[in-house]
């Protein structure tokens, strides 16, 4: 063509003109030879790199940047405008709620389109009109946010509550066992003499790492015993959690099995624990937020591709925007974070819920991340990755309100009218309302020094409270500068959205800004740094909850409630466990705490069925309410029961041990040295080559008279040198209880109660055991 000017009647193809996926998306394999027409506007650059600015005659297009060699000079006027009928007449392009649309009105042959062939209040069909006056359509009052305490969190006045009762809510108490049960296999794995972890030493770990947020040092030096210009923390001897058990437990710490090959499986299964937790023990607000929070990671790419993290998102405007994103929801009210998901690959995301009904993934992540709370009435807030009339109407559908920024999802929405109209003033808005598939949606456009739109289904479009920025400028009369405070006024609509859409801003600044925990906790594991920032979103809400429900928790700063909850979970008694534990110790009170707890319950069960050691204890003590020396050693039977019950469910599952040296041979296998065994007690205990009918529950096997099975068929306390110290203090303790227990009260089950026992660190009762607890009368 000739040398281009502006002013000139240009065309190109489709393909040239929008790019190949956007116009192989509206003309299918017609994209290249498609012609499309238009007008240059204006020239960029200058000498063999000048570009040329066209507007295109179709208003979906609108304009783009092109060099002379794509563009050729337009035939005729009377082409042109078949071009752009046929546009309109061609395009099989399927748009977001487009079985509403109505016919656009035909262009005439022989004029140019005016704007009132293509009204700006009319958007794919969807008729849009000015409102005077928005009053709110709120149906229901606004709900205040309150926590859900469980039976076990009830105490008479919340002023008694301290730091660690609210983090224990905040923490998700189901996804405790996992991680008992996964990161002891783990230690095992490695070393098979490793000591299982306690739900108490969880705790303690947890205690340590917000410890390690408060301080400078490094992790060794928080052990050190030697004073120095300060003195010494000395953690070991202060909290009875040493740091060679430290390092073991921070290198093995797991979330759950990896299940089909997916390393993440673990991290899924911890949302998910906590998405639960919040559901069951949190109602939330009027109010909900719903943004985006990042998890930084610098780990090479190449780790993601093999074993490493599901998704890698790179998010150019966020301080560190590299790494995992989570999708959150957030109550307005309390910044409490009440709902995760992880963002995975496109095949998993395209997967999840309400991406068949959705056709922006947008939309669908809003219903997903408020599905607890459909029909509640509450109000979400979103920003620009979640709004769209799509969000608006999908959510009142489920019995929700919206208010978001809309920017790229405009589909439908009136942005070219609000873009281009005049406000008399900086702060002026306009109001727009359309009904869309039954609902009523609007628009409101605020003329700030950025123009901005928001779509919505409730608020109020008359004056809110002006927004103050402030400013430094020089004074005229003296050296320095002074603080301005610029007024802008704007509708309350704008302000409600504002007030709202900010607190997850707040909450990841606390949790990155304040706790810091991603940096003190030094990790080259991507689970363990995703986990980080799970912590710190759990402590952070732990905090802001203190803060809004505590009597006195208002006025306390983060880092202080940081401090104190630390050294409430370091100096935690969930284990009875003093601070003066040792590992001796801890064997010992992993033992009897099995006696005391999973083994009870199990006497409770068979015993309800085997009542013939009433008339033994009764026998042996009478009325008496103190067991002595004398009477342990003639309660003989109740020994029998005890040593039964622990060998129909043995406390522990398995004993690992590790082949010596040089290897060893087995029955004719050799087992290298190294090589990791676990002697399985339920399976020794129920071989009928040892016991005569083991299924049965029979105390007199253990008789004295008969004889009893050896060392290595039957070993409840474990093996040789490594059996527990504490065994025979246990029976003491496991005899006593019992006879005290069924000499006090008459214990009866529920005919439709059936034991099931499930296999963590110990052999336990499945949920709590129903029993009815009758006194007997003296």
């Amino acid at each position: 063509m000739k040398a281009p000017k502006v002013g000139d009647r240009v065309q190109a193809t489709a393909a040239a003109a929008m790019g190949k996926k956007l116009a192989t998306q509206r003309y299918g394999a017609n994209a290249k030879a498609k012609k499309l027409s238009g007008e240059i506007i204006a020239s960029e650059g200058s000498g063999r790199g000048r570009k040329w600015r066209v507007r295109w005659d179709d208003d979906k297009i609108g304009e783009s940047v092109h060099s002379s060699r794509v563009l050729e000079n337009a035939e005729s006027v009377e082409d042109i405008e078949d071009d752009v009928v046929m546009d309109e007449r061609d395009s099989d392009e399927e748009l977001p709620l487009e079985e509403l649309a109505e016919a656009e009105p035909e262009i005439e042959e022989g004029r140019e389109p005016t704007s009132i062939d293509r009204d700006p209040l009319v958007v794919k069909g969807i008729k849009w009109t000015i409102v005077d006056n928005l009053v709110d359509i709120r149906y229901i009052p606004k709900q205040r946010a309150h926590i859900l305490w469980n039976r076990t969190q009830q105490l008479d006045s919340e002023s008694n509550r301290r730091e660690v009762d609210y983090f224990l809510w905040s923490f998700p108490d189901k996804a405790v066992a996992e991680i008992l049960e996964c990161t002891t296999n783990s230690m095992l794995k490695s070393k098979p003499s490793s000591i299982p972890v306690s739900r108490g030493e969880l705790f303690k770990l947890l205690g340590f790492l917000l410890a390690l947020t408060r301080t400078h040092s490094k992790r060794r030096d928080l052990f050190s015993v030697s004073d120095g210009l300060f003195p010494a923390p000395k953690f070991g001897d202060r909290f009875g959690i040493h740091q060679h058990r430290v390092d073991e437990l921070l290198q093995h710490i797991s979330f759950g099995k990896v299940v089909d090959g997916d390393p993440a499986h673990g991290i899924l299964c911890f949302i998910d624990h906590f998405n639960k937790c919040r559901e069951d023990s949190y109602f939330p607000s009027w109010s909900i937020c719903v943004d985006e929070s990042m998890s930084a990671w610098r780990g090479k790419d190449g780790n993601f591709c093999s074993d490493g993290m599901p998704h890698v998102t790179k998010i150019a405007r966020k301080p560190k925007g590299v790494g995992a994103e989570l999708k959150d929801a957030t109550d307005s009210e309390t910044n409490i974070i009440i709902r995760l998901e992880l963002q995975e690959g496109a095949e998993r995301m395209a997967a999840k819920k309400f991406t068949d009904i959705c056709q922006s993934k947008g939309t669908a992540q809003t219903l997903r991340l408020t599905e607890p709370w459909h029909h509640s009435g509450r109000t979400v807030n979103g920003d620009s990755a979640f709004a769209s009339v799509q969000t608006a109407v999908e959510l009142k559908r489920h019995g929700m309100f919206f208010k978001g920024m809309v920017k790229t999802a405009h589909s439908g929405f009136p942005k070219t009218y609000l873009d281009t109209v005049e406000y008399p003033e900086r702060g002026d808005w306009i109001t727009l309302a359309a009904t869309v598939q039954g609902h009523c949606i609007f628009a409101t456009g605020w003329g700030d020094m950025t123009r901005k739109n928001l779509v919505h289904t409730d608020g109020v479009s008359g004056e809110g409270t002006p927004h103050g920025k402030r400013r430094w400028r020089e004074c005229d009369d003296a050296l320095g500068t002074e603080v301005v405070i610029r007024y802008t006024k704007r509708p309350k609509v704008v302000e409600d959205y504002f007030d709202c859409a900010k607190v997850i801003d707040i909450a990841n600044h606390m949790r990155q800004g304040g706790l810091a925990l991603e940096q003190a906790w030094k990790t080259q594991k991507w689970e363990h740094r995703l986990f980080s920032t799970l912590l710190g979103m759990i402590e952070t809400d732990a905090y802001c909850a203190w803060r809004h429900f505590h009597p006195d928790g208002a006025n306390d700063e983060h880092a202080d409630f940081t401090e104190e909850l630390a050294q409430q979970l370091l100096t935690n008694t969930i284990d009875n466990v003093g601070t003066e534990t040792r590992r001796s110790v801890s064997l010992e009170n992993s033992i009897l705490d099995v006696h005391a707890d999973e083994t009870l319950a199990h006497d409770i069960v068979l015993l309800t069925e085997h009542p013939n050691l009433l008339s033994e204890i009764a026998d042996v003590l009478g009325d008496r309410k103190e067991v002595t020396g004398d009477d342990l050693d003639k309660l003989k039977y109740t020994e029998q029961v005890v040593q039964e019950v622990l060998r129909v469910y043995p406390p522990l599952s398995n004993i690992a041990k590790e082949a010596p040296r040089g290897g060893i041979m087995l029955s004719g296998y050799y087992i290298p040295e190294r090589t990791a065994v676990f002697l399985v007690t339920s399976v020794m205990c129920q071989n009928s080559e040892y016991f005569n009918d083991p299924a049965s529950f029979d105390p007199s096997r253990f008789d004295a008279d008969k004889t009893r099975p050896g060392p290595f068929v039957y070993f409840p306390f474990g093996l040789s040198h490594r059996s527990c110290i504490g065994r025979h203090f246990a029976m003491i303790e496991a005899k006593v209880i019992l006879a005290r227990l069924l000499q006090t009260f008459k214990v009866t089950l529920p005919l439709s109660y059936k034991l099931v026992v499930e296999e963590f660190t110990t052999v336990r009762p499945k949920g709590d055991v129903p029993c009815t607890l009758q006194e007997i009368a003296v």
